[in-house]
């Protein structure tokens, strides 16, 4: 090839770029290119942290399923010594706020339910009245814990 033919070639490959340079968003395809790497980028990034999160989320449900494992065999030696429903009115009111409560509530929650000032119930807990467990700030109560307390 001539001189000529490869700055011919040059200036039509040029003339392509210019051309078709609207499909590019007006940019010369460099800078294209790094746009879309960096747009790219940031979408991966998005991704990486999306992912992250819920691994993260996984990790403290598994915490908390490990840890009402670990207390199960307590819970349930504690249900058996003191606060196995005695008669057919007890064993209704536990299948109740275990039905509208959950296995394990918030003191609020019981509160509510039970219509009782919070305060009442933080001391029971506090003596040993009231099956709880203390995760992070929050104290959580094992419902069907809560039936020594309301005999007495």
């Amino acid at each position: 090839m001539t001189e000529k033919e490869i700055i011919k070639n040059k200036n039509s490959a040029l003339c392509v770029r210019e051309r078709f340079r609207f499909l590019f968003n007006n940019l010369d395809i460099d800078e294209f290119k790094l746009i879309s790497a960096k747009k790219e980028k940031i979408m991966l990034d998005e991704k990486i942290k999306k992912i992250k999160a819920d691994i993260r989320r996984q990790k403290r449900r598994e915490k908390v399923w490990n840890m009402a494992e670990n207390m199960q065999n307590e819970i349930n030696n504690y249900l058996v010594k003191a606060s196995k429903p005695k008669d057919d009115f007890e064993k209704m009111l536990v299948d109740k706020m275990v039905k509208e409560l959950g296995v394990v509530t918030t003191v609020g929650e019981l509160s509510k339910f039970l219509k009782m000032n919070k305060t009442c119930l933080y001391k029971a807990m506090d003596n040993g009245e009231i099956l709880s467990f203390k995760r992070g700030r929050r104290r959580y109560v094992i419902t069907e814990g809560v039936l020594p307390f309301l005999r007495d």
